[in-house]
């Protein structure tokens, strides 16, 4: 057998010299490749030998070597075993098994000696066994075609050799081992996360794993906490013990590796909790009275004692004034001015905290107690009197008589709280007897809609008075109730006209131009009070306000014309429970009045003698020439204003004959009218405004003249006029700090609406007063008005809030604008566009989303953009 195979292997060696022949059909030796997981050394591993062959083959020779390839994975050829294609005994019967040469070199191979051939086809016919010499080793082994001479004496590679004794020259194709990794896997990892609350809350669990490779025994696994708190075991065990500086969301991740840098990840939250602290004591409502010190000790307590102390802090106020709570103690208190806003129902919002973080775990972390607060009061006004609306002037006319009402305003009191309000009153007024003269008084609409029983009025009061008493004096004492029957009138529970007073008007011409005041008096502390409808309580008042309701300043603490004594009223108004005892309620405002008496040059028009309108008329004439026959009766009932427009030459007498001439010469065309003078009502509206250096002063309107005068901390450059006012004059004026502008003209140009002057400005200067007038010499007053330097956003305000806030955007030039509010998690929830002059706009927003629903608590983010500005800012809304 030996020499029949080295018979044959020569005779292949010969046929391999002859190189002239070629064929077309597929020739290939072909290694398989194999991927399996690190290994130790020794382990045996397979791969598959095909052989594809287009003709009928009586020898093959296989030569092939293995390589390292990639990484440290080495490997060498132990074995061959012939199977599939050669599995019958008599197809190339003469197999050699494995030779090996150096460098990893192997050879095998089968010839026909009296057996068959192997037919054309393509399939398996040999199986490698090689063997792992590396040890855990990651990489490639390349099993292919040798690249070195294997024996020393034929020098030959892999070929084939037909049925007809052609040698054939196949396409060898590698193979390979392939020695990779797998990543391990999570198989047990929470997911629901967990709750747990800082005080004493821990969490326990087991992560588990898996890996492919384990079971090739290299390899193995481990656990790390790659993210958040806790530890873990080698073993996947997790733990963790929660303390006050962990509340909140915390995020773990739990990292397993294996040897070979294959990694898988199990995440989860622990939601670290804090129980709120809850309010013990909120009242649903209490109550204040004007021109009181309101205060209410609230209080709360925290049922985990942490993490820190108790805070409290005003959530939200609709009412005004400085409304506030202490941080510690829970007190809130409230300075009640005896003002008209002070008056009605506020509701306040108070919050507190215990130091807990506020987030998406942790969304109560506060208590809030929201309350009414209701303010009792009201004012008690008298009528100021300014003449018959129907006229265009303003002010009574001597001779006259004239009703002034005393009302009852801006009541608020409250059924439940004080006895169904008003039952009864007694009040005493004070007036100038030489210029006015009482001649009555009698019930106001208010009464007689609620059909009071009683109502009586005298002359004088009671009491004493030392020096300086009124000349004119009147009480009025009025009640719903006198219990003489069935009928039982109702209270007063609207504002209303309570009294009307008859006056008549001296016709003392030393009184022209003057005001005659009616003002409220107090000898002791029953004179202007006023009762609830049962009698449980008593208003009283110590505020005096002008007819402006400007409170008056007493010069003294006496009676008089200044209000109730402090011995009158309690200023403790409330018992522990917060109810209201029955004592006397400082709860009223008193407003005086009086009468406007006419200047005779308000109701001045020279030369309407029948004051129909149209002055020197004939008709006026006739009037007037009566005049001097019948005296003041020829002017009817318009004597005053008749009398005013006589003095038609403007000498300053009126009803002479020379005015009668003067008139008779204006209405034949030989004299011309004397001009009245209008004296100026109307406002001038002064921007100004600093951009890039320069300062820009602005006016809303036309006018003759205006006089600038500017506060200058720093220099200015030359002022010059605007485009719109290029025809007028300008002068200036600096000393020391201040810059004085005239601008006016000496012909007949006026200011025009629009830009007015520029200045170019280095410091700060400042526009601080104007005087101005119109174009007919009329004295106009001005509003000044500072418009923004720079766009600007400011903080949301109030912030924390509930339900409702305010951005300001400032604009410093007209623009369009956005505000638009966004959530954490980056989602537009809100927003509003529009146009807006320079200046300061408020957008307001209620705190829901874009269909109007309200929204969550959180932390919400607002963004402006103007032009090319753009600016971001946190608030927090807080339910």
């Amino acid at each position: 057998m030996k020499h029949n195979k080295l018979l044959t292997l020569s005779l292949l060696a010969s046929f391999l010299i002859l190189v002239s022949a070629s064929f077309s059909f597929a020739q290939s030796v072909t290694y398989g490749t194999v991927s399996v997981c690190p290994q130790p050394a020794g382990n045996n591993v397979y791969i598959p030998v095909n052989v594809e062959n287009g003709a009928d083959l009586a020898a093959l020779d296989i030569v092939g070597q293995v390589v390292t390839t990639d990484g440290a994975l080495t490997a060498v050829v132990t074995d061959v075993t012939f199977e599939d294609r050669l599995g019958l005994a008599d197809i190339l019967d003469l197999r050699y098994g494995l030779s090996f040469c150096a460098g990893g070199e192997f050879r095998f191979g089968a010839v026909k000696l009296t057996g068959t051939d192997l037919a054309a086809g393509s399939g398996q016919i040999a199986t490698l066994e090689l063997e792992f010499t590396s040890e855990c080793e990651l990489g490639t082994v390349s099993v292919g075609e040798a690249t070195a001479d294997c024996g020393v004496q034929l020098g030959i590679s892999t070929a084939f050799v037909g049925s007809d004794a052609t040698p054939i020259t196949p396409t060898v194709v590698a193979g390979a081992i392939n020695m990779v990794n797998a990543n391990p896997s999570i198989t047990v990892c929470p997911t629901e996360g967990f709750e747990i609350y800082w005080n004493g809350g821990s969490v326990n669990t087991t992560i588990e794993a898996t890996d492919a490779d384990l079971a090739c025994g290299c390899d193995e696994l481990s656990f790390d906490v790659t993210e958040g708190p806790g530890d873990i075991t080698d073993e996947g065990v997790y733990t963790f013990f929660s303390t006050s500086s962990d509340i909140g969301c915390q995020d773990v991740e739990i990292t397993v590796s294996d040897l070979y840098g294959g990694t898988a990840i199990c995440s989860f939250q622990i939601s670290v909790l804090n129980m709120p602290p809850e309010f013990t004591v909120c009242p649903a409502f209490v109550h204040g009275v004007w021109d009181m010190e309101f205060s209410y000790a609230l209080d709360a307590e925290d049922p985990d004692g942490g993490p820190s102390g108790l805070t409290y802090d005003v959530l939200d106020f609709d009412g005004p004034g400085n409304f506030d709570v202490d941080a510690v103690s829970g007190e809130v208190t409230w300075t009640i001015e005896m003002l008209e806003e002070y008056l009605g129902d506020f509701t306040a919002s108070i919050v507190v905290t215990d130091g807990a973080p506020l987030d998406a775990c942790n969304l109560l972390n506060a208590d809030t107690c929201t309350f009414d607060i209701h303010v009792s009061g009201f004012y008690v006004t008298i009528q100021k009197h300014e003449g018959d609306a129907t006229t265009d002037y303003m002010g009574v006319l001597q001779g006259h008589e004239y009703d002034l009402s005393v009302y009852l305003d801006e009541m608020f009191l409250g059924n439940e709280y004080l006895s169904d309000h008003i039952g009864g009153f007694d009040l005493l007024f004070a007036y100038d007897a030489s210029a006015l003269t009482l001649l009555g008084a009698e019930a106001g609409d208010l009464l007689v809609a609620n059909d009071w029983e009683y109502f009586t009025y005298r002359f004088g009061p009671f009491g004493n008075c030392t020096n300086g008493c009124p000349s004119g004096e009147v009480r009025i004492v009025a009640m719903a109730e006198t219990n003489d029957g069935v009928a039982h009138p109702d209270p007063i529970e609207t504002p209303g006209e309570l009294a009307k007073l008859t006056f008549f008007i001296t016709n003392d011409r030393t009184f022209e131009c003057q005001y005659a005041p009616v003002q409220f008096f107090w000898y002791d502390c029953g004179d202007n009070t006023f009762s609830s409808y049962d009698g449980s309580f008593l208003f009283v008042g110590d505020k005096v306000a002008t007819f402006e309701h400007i409170l008056l300043d007493p010069a003294t603490t006496e009676w008089g014309y200044y209000g109730t004594e402090e011995e009158c009223y309690n200023t403790l108004i409330l018992d522990p429970e917060g109810t209201l005892k029955n004592y006397p309620l400082n709860a009223i405002c008193f407003a005086n009045g009086g009468f406007d008496i006419i200047c005779a040059d308000d109701i001045d028009d020279p030369g309407d003698i029948n004051q129909n309108g149209i002055a020197y008329e004939i008709a006026d004439a006739v009037m007037f020439t009566n005049y001097f026959v019948n005296g003041l009766s020829a002017f009817d009932d318009h004597a005053e204003a008749s009398i005013a427009a006589s003095d038609c030459n403007q000498d300053g007498y009126t009803l002479s004959v020379a005015d009668l001439v003067y008139l008779i010469r204006v209405i034949t065309g030989d004299a011309l009218p004397y001009a009245k003078l209008n004296h100026g009502d109307e406002t001038l509206v002064v921007t100004s405004q600093v951009l890039n250096g320069t300062m820009n002063i602005g006016v809303d309107r036309e006018a003759g003249a205006t006089l600038l005068v500017f506060s200058v901390d720093g220099s200015v450059g030359e002022v010059s006029l605007a485009n719109d006012n290029s025809g007028m004059e300008v002068l200036t004026s600096l000393n020391d700090n201040e810059l004085r502008v005239l601008v006016y003209n000496i012909g007949r140009t006026a200011i025009q609406a629009g830009n007015l002057v520029t200045l170019p400005v280095n410091g700060n200067v400042e526009l601080v007063s104007v005087e101005a007038a119109d174009y007919e010499g009329n004295s106009l007053g001005v509003t000044l008005t500072a418009l923004p330097t720079e766009f600007d956003l400011g903080q949301n305000y109030p912030n924390p809030f509930n339900p409702k806030t305010n951005i300001a955007l400032s604009l410093p030039v007209a623009s369009d604008y956005s505000v638009a509010i966004y959530n954490v998690a980056g989602q537009l929830v809100w927003n509003e566009t529009g146009y807006a002059q320079a200046g300061t706009k408020v957008v307001e927003w209620f705190g829901t989303d874009m269909n109007g629903n309200q929204v969550a608590s959180g932390v919400y983010f607002y963004k402006a953009t103007a032009s090319q500005f753009s600016a971001t800012k946190k608030m927090i809304l807080m339910k």
